[in-house]
């Protein structure tokens, strides 16, 4: 695997061992993916030490991650002798913790319980490919009574630093929602190509009228914006929502195509919460965190490319299947590198429905210390 052969070489072998540990278990086990459960309670302490006090090639690390999913796109991005249109798509999400040593807590708004809720905040950019979306970068955000003065960043800053970050080659369209249909993110990205984005129900056009309140195609300006836009409309009676795009050359349903490519984001945040651990994550430092992020992203993209790949051969497997397949492709790499723990191995035996395939004889053998 020349992706886990690259990243060897940055990582101390003591580390990359636990690393590859981890993998295994993001992608095998079924349950909450919380370190305790990763590891059994027997080795607990050894894994815990490589999350918190070892080093880690981070920055290697992500990019990494970006030049796999470069090397990806650059392979399948060509359909019937047209390129894919890339979207870069742009919002947040909560994740509910209860813990009060937990790091980057603060109080926010869970759309999905349409309630304010303690927890962390990722703003988040995925990219966007045909079918494929995979995240990008992200940005913890903290409520501004949580941190200092002086380090306090708004989420629509972080949204610009992020899109500031992603320089593809050719032009990007922009997806927002309309938490960062402000000046600020619209003109950071416009610079990488042209956006398309929900806006708030009371946002003002620079004549002073509502943008909801403008006939449909109607090409006009924001406050506080000097970029022109073309404003359309989706839905009826309370469920309508505005849309703009800044290319006004695009049709109305043009424009709503685009915006349809959004729920992709959707979509691979109840993944990554639900089947690789992002919402399980108990983590106590800010490096830990920032660490188990990482490694949730690096296992959705490997799931999530692979899967892609298979559909380009006109197979549909399912996230549990690519999972389970690299969970057990990466039981080799970790065995070269050194003796795994029994408690592990229990683990990946205890969760796996191809228990029965194994010889009664050989579990034995496996599971000696």
């Amino acid at each position: 695997m020349p992706i886990l052969e690259r990243l060897q070489n940055h990582f101390p072998s003591y580390v990359w061992q636990h690393v590859l540990s981890m993998l295994v278990g993001l992608m095998r086990l079924r349950e909450a993916k919380t370190l305790t459960a990763l590891t059994g309670q027997e080795s607990l302490p050894p894994l815990s030490r490589t999350r918190n006090l070892c080093f880690w090639p981070l920055e290697e690390l992500i990019a990494t991650r970006r030049s796999l999913i470069q090397h990806t796109l650059a392979k399948r991005r060509q359909r019937r002798g047209r390129p894919h249109c890339l979207y870069l798509i742009l919002d947040d999400t909560v994740v509910p913790k209860r813990g009060k040593k937990l790091p980057a807590l603060g109080f926010h708004f869970a759309s999905n319980e349409d309630r304010v809720v303690r927890g962390w905040d990722g703003v988040c950019t995925a990219v966007r490919v045909g079918s494929l979306t995979v995240p990008w970068d992200w940005r913890g955000y903290v409520n501004e009574r949580f941190v200092e003065e002086e380090d306090f960043q708004k989420r629509t800053e972080l949204a610009c630093e992020l899109i500031r970050s992603f320089a593809p080659p050719g032009r990007v369209v922009v997806l927002t929602d309309s938490v960062y249909g402000c000046a600020e993110v619209i003109r950071a990205a416009h610079q990488r190509g042209f956006v398309v984005g929900l806006l708030k129900q009371n946002r003002l056009l620079a004549d002073g009228k509502r943008a909801w309140e403008v006939p449909e195609e109607t090409s006009a300006s924001l406050q506080g914006l000097e970029i022109p836009v073309k404003v359309v409309h989706r839905g009826r009676g309370k469920g309508r929502r505005t849309v703009i795009c800044t290319d006004l050359k695009l049709g109305r349903q043009q424009i709503l195509r685009h915006l349809k490519r959004r729920w992709g984001i959707e979509v691979m945040f109840k993944l990554l919460k639900g089947q690789f651990g992002l919402g399980d994550c108990r983590c106590r430092g800010e490096r830990s965190l920032e660490r188990w992020v990482e490694g949730v992203l690096l296992a959705y993209v490997l799931a999530g490319l692979t899967r892609w790949g298979k559909q380009w051969l006109k197979q549909e497997p399912s996230w549990g299947e690519v999972r389970q397949e690299w969970g057990w492709s990466l039981i080799s790499p970790a065995e070269e590198v050194g003796e795994w723990p029994a408690p592990l191995w229990r683990l990946l035996l205890g969760s796996c429905q191809f228990l029965s395939l194994i010889p009664k004889a050989q579990q034995e053998v496996i599971l000696t210390p």
